[in-house]
């Protein structure tokens, strides 16, 4: 009787449990269309240093102007690195940045086809990698990632590939061939290192993630082309957040999809435009030390801000056959309190 009585209710409770909703939106933005300090052409790469300050690559060939301008905690503008050029410390498409844990800059220039490299100041140390489909070269690469032992990994995006070098630029290895299949690419865009190692990686033109371990061994894929829940118009940027909760820009759809650490959709947010919270090609995504989400919006030119915030909805009336499975579990508590106190009757031996 106890269990069937704790099962209606549980019964009453699961169709009464009314799930949280997280939902972003838009707070701010910094950098507008335009040539010269703090005005961006298309915004490339994204990452913050320790200190706060907001690095963000600007392709500008119309202007010969592509650098790396810096902009403080408060998104004000402080200065720029680098200048347009093939030689050292120089610029076409700064589309990839990541900070190592020494405080090196290492920047990847799809268009030099090179990783470059900088001290914490931005003084230029080193580069690595030229044109090609060798070992160790690059085509149009768009993105570079960090993992654990210093390896530094790249979306070698024009040759299909993911290519592993040293922490000195020394090429060790790679995975991933051009095609449609379990472990191919048709166009990598970015890439992020989980928490356990795992490499997700967006497939850009395949409209997929690819998650791999750390040796680069496929091991599953999300999504598939669409602009439904879930599914992906060019998936470019990629990033996961302190909650392991994995974002993905979409590069031709202009909207940003948040999924749980297991890919259950969570929300987006974003449409094609120019005004606030809307995008027009979407590239990279980071956060900043308070939570917020930065969004380079790449032809709009600017970055802009998205806050959180995690709704409850009040609890839904209960319907009709809820009542019935109240009203049922209270009779059958009655009807059992009164069996339990029940006088027992005896009699005696004549």
């Amino acid at each position: 009787m106890r269990n069937l009585i704790l099962l209606l209710v549980g019964l009453f409770l699961c169709t009464s449990i009314v799930s949280a909703q997280t939902t972003y939106t838009y707070k701010s933005q910094f950098g507008s269309k335009g040539a010269g300090d703090g005005l961006l052409n298309f915004v490339g790469g994204l990452a913050i240093v320790e200190n706060g300050d907001i690095l963000v690559g600007n392709e500008d060939f119309s202007n010969s102007a592509s650098s790396i301008q810096i902009f403080d905690e408060n998104h004000v503008f402080k200065s720029h690195f680098g200048s347009y050029g093939s030689g050292d410390g120089e610029f076409r498409s700064p589309y990839g940045i990541v900070i190592a844990d020494n405080g090196d800059i290492l920047v990847v220039d799809a268009n030099n086809h090179n990783v470059q490299i900088f001290d914490e100041n931005y003084v230029f140390k080193s580069k690595f990698g030229n044109s090609g489909s060798g070992d160790g070269e690059f085509n149009f690469q768009f993105s570079l990632a960090l993992a654990s032992n210093g390896d530094i990994l790249v979306a070698d995006s024009g040759n299909d590939r993911v290519q592993i070098f040293d922490s000195n630029g020394v090429y060790k290895s790679q995975f991933g061939s051009f095609g449609f299949g379990d472990g191919q690419f048709n166009n990598p865009a970015d890439i992020v290192i989980g928490d356990n190692g795992d490499i997700y990686v967006t497939d850009r033109a395949n409209h997929r993630v690819q998650v791999f371990d750390s040796n680069g061994v496929y091991k599953s894929q999300y999504g598939s082309f669409g602009t439904g829940d879930g599914e992906f118009n060019g998936p470019n940027g990629i990033n996961i957040d302190s909650n392991g909760n994995i974002f993905v820009t979409e590069f031709f759809g202009n909207r940003v999809q948040v999924f749980d650490s297991n890919w259950n959709y969570i929300s987006q947010f974003g449409s094609f435009g120019s005004g606030d919270g809307q995008f027009d090609r979407p590239f990279k995504i980071i956060f900043a030390p308070n939570g917020d989400v930065l969004v380079g919006d790449g032809l709009n030119g600017r970055v802009q801000v998205f806050g959180s915030s995690t709704v409850v909805p009040p609890a839904a009336i209960p319907t009709l056959s809820q009542w019935g499975l109240i009203i049922l579990a209270l009779l059958l508590m009655t009807a059992g309190t009164l069996y339990l106190v029940q006088p027992t009757v005896t009699t005696k031996e004549a």
